[in-house]
């Protein structure tokens, strides 16, 4: 008997695999990207430092012969921008990378979905920045899909760079704005989800209701440092790169020191809530004017440019706009997108990506390096064309 999230490959099922596997790299061969691979076991570290929690209840992780804890790979990225760092990646110089492989990821076994091995296929980009590299990427994931035989698809498009940007226009300092985005979902659920939101900054010492005294300002800042090593628990453990973990909470107080007063953070908070629900919906039927905000005219733009070079043929497409989607926003910092096979039964999704320029320094590089990738997760495609469940 399998163990649950495992799955035997009978000979017709190899050869269609492969069969999608081939088309996709042809793809990808033709655009110039470097086929690589590396290995199934990294240091668990390393993909905490880039996930942070998000990530850790689910690797398969354990503590080798050696002593050293590692985790089986869950995906291709961190393992991508290792590799760039260890060689020393000459950052004047564009790096185009496509691989395939298994990758492992715990799943929960109330119901017995989910594969928790599954082949994974994409392509990263490190050292190109701009529309223009996000549009190739976008694109190379459609045609991907396309490859498969899948007639139609819903892909999602968000921007978290457009995020920060408005939250910085608002005055808020990167603590409030991390915390921010991890509560982007209970944003967009009402005012009294805001509230709610407002209400905990405020236990928090995010936020403040009026000019503290010098004793409560000590208070806060020792507050302020906990908090701080709470939330980065995770990304602070181990190697921090070429920075001390003191120095990492330094620089983030210090950023951190400006008040925000309760009234701020909840026009933030409104301002913000408008605009995601603006740039929500089929692309087709959002509409902005001449009285909206000058990020909602920056960020449709954004969007209509995007895809407006986006051609794929054979495969139906309908683009949505989610600027509020929640997913991996540790370390994402710019275009999200995920792209979903719908019928009038279910929602799969098929794959997705985005920006990370950041990724590179956070992970121990010498700078930030713009990077962008995608990645497909091959075995949920081909249950999408032959019309099985990934069980």
């Amino acid at each position: 008997m399998n163990i649950i999230g495992m799955r035997d490959i009978d000979e017709s099922r190899y050869k269609s695999r492969e069969k999608i596997i081939d088309d996709i790299k042809s793809i990808l061969d033709k655009e110039g990207y470097s086929s690589v691979d590396f290995p199934l076991m990294e240091p668990t570290e390393l993909f905490v430092r880039k996930a942070g929690g998000n990530i850790s209840d689910r690797l398969y992780s354990f503590t080798d012969p050696g002593g050293n804890k590692v985790s089986l790979r869950p995906e291709f990225t961190s393992s991508v921008i290792r590799s760039y760092i260890d060689q020393d990646g000459d950052v004047n110089k564009v790096k185009k990378m496509q691989y395939f492989g298994p990758v492992f990821r715990y799943s929960g076994i109330a119901d017995g979905s989910g594969l928790r091995q599954f082949t994974q296929q994409g392509c990263e980009v490190i050292g190109s920045e701009g529309i223009k590299t996000d549009s190739e990427i976008l694109s190379l994931a459609i045609s991907s899909v396309a490859a498969s035989g899948v007639g139609s698809i819903s892909v999602k498009l968000g921007n978290l760079g457009i995020i920060r940007s408005i939250l910085v226009e608002k005055g808020l300092n990167e603590t409030l704005m991390a915390f921010t985005l991890s509560n982007l979902s209970s944003i967009t659920s009402g005012s009294e989800n805001i509230h709610n939101v407002v209400e905990n900054a405020i236990k928090l010492g995010l936020v403040v209701d009026e000019v503290e005294d010098e004793n409560t300002k000590k208070q806060s800042g020792a507050e302020s440092t906990g908090l701080i090593q709470y939330l980065m628990s995770d990304t602070l453990s181990g190697n921090t790169g070429i920075r001390t973990k003191e120095e990492i909470i330094n620089r983030l107080i210090s950023k951190y020191s400006k008040e925000i007063t309760t009234t701020t953070y909840k026009d933030a908070l409104d301002a913000l809530n408008d605009f995601l629900n603006l740039m929500s919906g089929d692309v087709s039927g959002i509409s902005i004017n001449e009285n909206d905000p000058a990020y909602s005219h920056k960020a449709f733009r954004y969007v209509t440019d995007l895809i407006s070079d986006i051609k794929v043929a054979g495969v139906d497409i309908r683009y949505e706009v989610d600027f509020g989607t929640s997913r991996g926003l540790t370390y994402y910092s710019g275009l999200i997108f995920d792209m979903e096979f719908i019928d009038s039964q279910k929602v799969v999704a098929i794959g997705g990506g985005g920006r990370y320029d950041g990724l590179v320094k956070s992970l121990g590089g010498k700078s930030d390096v713009p990077a962008i990738g995608f990645a497909i997760n091959i075995d949920t495609l081909l249950d999408v064309i032959s019309g099985t469940d990934s069980k």
